[in-house]
């Protein structure tokens, strides 16, 4: 039994693909588990494990994204770039309010 992987619905909600021997099954989990369907195309079957060996695991990318730190460089990069276009905009207003002609 292997699980392929799933999309969350909302809180403790979620849609899983779970392969068991040859068999891909689609389950609601929830409150309690259902049985969606069953995946039964051969093409199919084989596209979805493919993209599942190709794909990092939601753990493994979990940890590399703790791994990364934030530095406050890129904050102040962030907030430059901002500041930089708001005060373009605003050369631009004041051009725009010249050429109009119109007092403020």
């Amino acid at each position: 039994m292997q699980n392929i992987g799933g999309i969350p619905l909302g809180q403790n909600k979620s849609v899983q693909i779970v392969r068991i021997g040859d068999r891909l099954l689609v389950v609601g989990v929830g409150e309690n588990i259902a049985l969606l369907d069953e995946i039964r195309d051969e093409d199919e079957i084989e596209r979805i494990l493919n993209q599942k060996d190709e794909q990092t695991s939601s753990a493994d990318w979990l940890q590399k994204l703790k791994s990364m730190k934030r530095t406050p460089e890129k904050d102040i990069n962030i907030y430059d770039t901002l500041n930089d276009h708001l005060e373009d905009v605003d050369r631009e207003k004041t051009k725009d309010v010249e050429r109009l002609g119109v007092r403020r």
